[in-house]
């Protein structure tokens, strides 16, 4: 009787220590994944981001608005968007680089804080996108713009 209980505690702990040892690897395989999911997203978005931007720069409405969702467009029209650009352009001067500094989720929306540098100042854009099929798209936009309101 004794050697029959030894055998199934044994076997128990093997089975367990190989079943948690799946779970780790799974555990583990999934926090990669999602990892590789968030750096995914970081460089769309960042790119999203850089591509409006130059737009901006160059005063290109098609290219600033083609990663926008519909309503996004029918809010930044371009009349609006070009005399927008010039009050940014004569403020700041013209973007030349930035990073992504922080990205939550609200309401079905990520939301994306940009730093972006222009020639006059470092400005601050809160980027909103949300996902339509297999693409992420801008649905808000805003700048903090201090000096334009100083």
């Amino acid at each position: 009787m004794r050697k029959a209980v030894k055998v199934s505690v044994t076997i128990l702990v093997i089975f367990s220590a190989a079943f948690g040892g799946l779970l780790v690897f799974r555990a583990e395989n999934r926090r990669k994944a999602v990892l590789g999911e968030e750096e995914t997203f970081l460089r769309h978005a960042g790119a999203v981001i850089e591509n409006f931007l130059a737009g901006l720069n160059e005063g290109d409405y098609e290219r600033a608005s083609c990663d926008f969702d519909a309503q996004m467009k029918i809010a930044l029209p371009e009349d609006i968007f070009l005399a927008a650009r010039e009050e940014i352009v004569a403020e700041v001067g013209r973007w030349h680089s930035g990073e992504i500094v922080e990205v939550s989720e609200q309401a079905g929306y990520k939301l994306v804080v940009y730093k972006a540098q222009f020639e006059m100042d470092e400005v601050e854009a809160q980027v909103s996108l949300r996902r339509y099929g297999d693409a992420d798209l801008i649905s808000g936009l805003w700048f903090d713009l201090t000096r334009l309101r100083e």
